[in-house]
């Protein structure tokens, strides 16, 4: 009852005693925490938050997997190593290899013979039979992913599954022993130093966020620098959002892939506009958005104004003269203190 009460008597002070307004002490004023100051056009920087996940950066990443029906021999990295481009991943053992392998040690040979004598010696046709075969058994080996090296010195049949990039492992989820198909993914390595995160938006949501949009990536009270890289223009079929992908720097290896995160997305009004805290805005008895300005020094009249964008705990007027001064602090004060002149105005 107390509460409804004071309700009324903020509603109608503002409604019965908006032109006449109150005049406050500057004791009175400093009491409270009353400020007041002249509002003019400025920029205004807003954000806009969303949910987002933390994902590899799919550019940066690796999936070490075999080219042909094998059997893993042995592991020589683990779950979360560091390794360099080149590092041996993992051994396999393929029967259809050794056969390849069988076929390049046997073309090998004869082609350096061949080569060695020359066309001439031989002729054309045993010349072009011999590079023929070793250059075949040679792609095969090569498109079976074998470089030269592994060529010379690989026991027949095995090979090395080796990272292509310098990473961590993120992933190796086989065993000693496991037959794999080709194209089996075994081992993931990514480069952590950037990532990706998928911020998901309403589908709703007519927002534009060009590529470059620069936002802030925050777990708890810490926040990274990131930018939009790209933008979803179809919205995902089960959770109905729009998917907008940042680049997040991660040289400190402080985030990692399947991370929940909260996305700022940053903005910058593009025309200055009149802005006010939020605090600064009281309701009046007809529902409109009041403002308290300060016409001479210390007092004070209520105004409804127009409200435009929401600007973080900004609030965009429309209809306010640049340069009038408002009081952004203690508008609830002001407000308590018209209910009593209305109140007692009321009963004389």
């Amino acid at each position: 009852m107390k509460a409804s009460l004071i309700f009324l008597l903020l509603t109608f002070a503002l409604s019965a005693q908006a032109e006449e307004g109150i005049t406050l002490s500057p004791e009175q004023q400093a009491a409270v925490g009353i400020e007041t100051r002249a509002i003019t056009p400025a920029p205004a920087q807003y954000r806009y938050l969303v949910p987002g996940e933390v994902l590899v950066d799919q550019y940066r990443s690796y999936l070490a997997s075999p080219r042909l029906p094998s059997v893993v021999l042995s592991r020589h990295t683990a779950l979360g190593d560091h390794v360099v481009k080149g590092a041996v991943l993992v051994t396999l053992f393929s029967a259809e290899l050794a056969e390849a392998q069988g076929d390049y040690l046997s073309a090998r040979p004869e082609w350096q013979r061949v080569k060695g004598l020359g066309k001439a010696a031989v002729g054309e046709q045993r010349f072009v039979d011999a590079k023929s075969r070793f250059d075949a058994s040679l792609a095969k080996l090569r498109g079976y992913g074998l470089d030269e090296g592994d060529i010379a010195v690989t026991p027949l049949g095995q090979y090395p599954l080796r990272s292509a990039i310098d990473g961590v492992v993120l992933s190796d989820s086989f065993q000693q022993g496991q037959a794999v198909a080709p194209g089996e993914a075994l081992v993931q390595v990514a480069d952590e130093a950037s990532l990706w995160v998928q911020a998901q938006l309403p589908g709703t949501s007519t927002l534009d966020i060009p590529k470059g949009t620069k936002a802030l990536v925050s777990t708890g009270d810490t926040a990274w620098p990131a930018s939009v890289s790209q933008a979803g223009h179809t919205l995902d079929p089960v959770t109905r959002t729009r998917t907008v992908r940042l680049s997040l720097p991660n040289p400190q290896h402080a985030l990692h892939a399947g991370m929940y995160v909260d996305v700022a997305f940053l903005f910058e009004t593009p025309a200055p506009v009149m802005a006010l805290p939020q605090e600064a805005l009281i309701r009046s008895s007809d529902g409109d958005w009041t403002v308290f300005v300060e016409p001479e020094p210390g007092h004070f009249e209520a105004r409804e104004v127009t409200l435009g964008k929401v600007l973080d705990d900004q609030q965009q007027v429309l209809d306010l003269e640049p340069g009038t001064k408002v009081a952004v602090k203690g508008a609830f004060y002001i407000a308590s203190e018209l209910a009593k002149a209305g109140f007692s105005a009321h009963n004389h």
